[in-house]
Formats: C-alpha cells, structure tokens, sequence
C-alpha cells in the first residue's frame, strides 16, 4: 500500500504527529492560561490563535493536517500502538478545533469523520468515528462554551436564533445590548437571517459578476477589485457594505465567478472523472485513501479560496493523487 508514497513516508507520518501535537497542545494551553507556549496572546483576547496570532485559521490548519496523517494512518500503519497514538492524537486535536471557534473547521472535520466509515468499513474505522463521538460528548459536557461558539453562532447568524444563554460576561453583554456587542462578538446583528448575512453578501456579489461575465469569468483573483463596486451592491441587505473579500467564500462561486462557465465546466468534468473513476473506488488501490479528504475539500458551503490560499495546497496535492495513472 505504500506504492502511492515515497520511501520517507514514515518520517513524513512522524513530522505531521509532531506538528499536529504541538499546534494543538498549544492551543489548549493559549485558552486556559491566555497565552501560548511562546507568549502570543489570544486573538482579541477571546480566541486561541495559537502560533498564527491575528490570524484565524489554527482550527483550519489543524483540520486539515488530520486529514493527511489519517490517511496516511489508513493506508500503512497496522499496530496497536500506533493506533493508540492517533487516538490520542485526534482527541487533542478536536478540543483545540472546538477551542478555536472555527466552525468550517468543526464541520469539515465530522463530516470527513464521518465518510471515513462509510468509505472504508472496517473496526478500525468504526472505533475511530465512535472514539471521536465520544470525545466530543465529552468536551461539549465539560466546556459548554463550545455549544455557544459553534452551534448557536451560527443559528444567530442564519436568524433562527436571537437570545443565548451567558455563560461568560463578554457573552453577557452581548445579550444586554444585542445590536452592538453581539455584532463585534459574534460577527452578526438581529436582523440576520438566512438571506442577510455576510456569506451571502459574498455569494449574491460572485453571481452577479459572473452574469456580467458569463463566458469566460472576471479573471483570476477579479472577485476583490470588482465587488466594490456600485453595480453590485445588494438592495435592503444589512451585509451589503461587507459583500467584498479576497474570494468569494466557496469553491464554485470563486470558479465561476472568475473563471465563467468555461472554467467551472472543466472544474466540474474533472471532480466526476475522479468520482466516476471506479479505479479510485477499488480496495486494492491506495488512491482510495484520499477520497475523503477530497469529498470533504469539494463541499459547497465557505471555504478558502483553492487558488491562492494555503487551502489549495491540501486540495491539489490531494487531486494529484487522485490522478495519479496505476502503473500494474
């Protein structure tokens, strides 16, 4: 099964171990003692940020990075202990996700938890998805603060949601005075609704640039220098002045967007020639290993832009292998 990698895989296995811990070890430690292992105070002294400071993507980077040492653990490691060192690893792991508020991350890691099993349905892959079930019962249990950052938020954000629990005073004031506090806690206001809120305002954006170039798109990287512009301000939208970003906060919409239908009806051949491809689906070729990874990297819901953000390295790594032509 190590026909896919190269001869260092075992060192590669071992430095994403390492790396995984420590990332997460001191996120862990950043949340409880307010700063991390080297000093960095949390992100506006809310949120762990780890190592990556005011920049929001520790839960991120962590998620991803398990999905490449699973798979890598899924198609050569075999004993015991090795399982009982990635356990122990993805329990770390999920806590510093939860911890980091980062509700893409939480998503993309129980769905890829999820595909695992059904995918490759063996006891290991069974007792993997059980034991991460567990750990997350266990940490919601312990650190309610989890249910308010990552489930509530985003029923607040979508509308169906107006009042929470406090569980913290800054959570407090948010509730006292919902219109400012809230906006500046938790990034929305009381009149978001499905329809009203800043990914929206991103998405109704994409598409109306892409209807103003539908063949061949705006061009690479447009999506920023256009959306400020008058035409596509979205009428009787709260989220309207923060329409503009770097991309526009999902894969297609940035494809489509930039690249017109040309480009999305190559991006979209070439994701059914790999899921079609029933080589990939075989037990015997190891390929299948990166399915996951890369069902969960295809998601139609907010993610980083594949093209120009440290996303689109997993995602085209991933690819590479995908395509990769069978030499027996």
């Amino acid at each position: 099964m190590k026909e896919i990698f190269n001869k260092n895989i075992d060192l590669i296995y071992l430095f994403l171990l390492v790396v995984i811990s420590f990332l997460s070890i001191d996120i862990i430690f950043q949340n409880f003692y307010g700063k991390n292992l080297i000093g960095f105070e949390k992100f506006q002294n809310i949120i762990p940020s780890g190592f990556f400071g005011s920049v929001k993507i520790a839960g991120s980077y962590i998620s991803k990075i398990i999905f490449i040492l699973l798979t890598i653990f899924l198609c050569i490691k075999k004993s015991k202990k090795d399982f009982a060192v990635i356990l122990f690893v993805l329990a770390i792991s999920l806590f510093a996700i939860l911890l980091s508020t980062e509700r893409k991350s939480f998503f993309d890691t129980a769905i890829y938890f999820f595909l695992i099993p059904i995918i490759f349905p063996q006891k290991k892959t069974l007792i993997i998805l059980g034991s991460m079930l567990i750990f997350f019962f266990i940490y919601l249990n312990v650190y309610p603060q989890i249910s308010t950052t990552i489930f509530k938020k985003t029923l607040m954000q979508f509308g169906l949601m107006k009042k929470i629990t406090s569980i913290n005073e800054k959570e407090l004031t948010c509730v006292n005075n919902f219109q400012k506090d809230c906006y500046l806690y938790f990034g929305i206001n009381k009149k978001s609704s499905i329809t009203n809120n800043q990914y929206y305002a991103h998405y109704a954006t994409s598409i109306k640039i892409w209807k103003d170039n539908p063949i061949f798109g705006s061009g690479n990287k447009k999506f920023r220098k256009y959306c400020s512009d008058k035409k596509y301000e979205i009428k009787d939208n709260e989220y309207s002045s923060m329409r503009c970003s770097t991309h526009p906060h999902n894969i297609y919409l940035t494809i489509l967007s930039e690249h017109g239908i040309v480009g999305f009806l190559i991006f979209v051949s070439m994701i059914a020639r790999i899921i079609l491809n029933q080589n990939n689906w075989k037990n015997n070729n190891p390929a299948k290993y990166f399915l996951p990874l890369f069902l969960t990297l295809l998601l139609p819901v907010p993610n980083g832009n594949i093209f120009s953000t440290w996303l689109g390295s997993f995602f085209w790594l991933t690819l590479g292998f995908l395509l990769k032509k069978r030499n027996d």
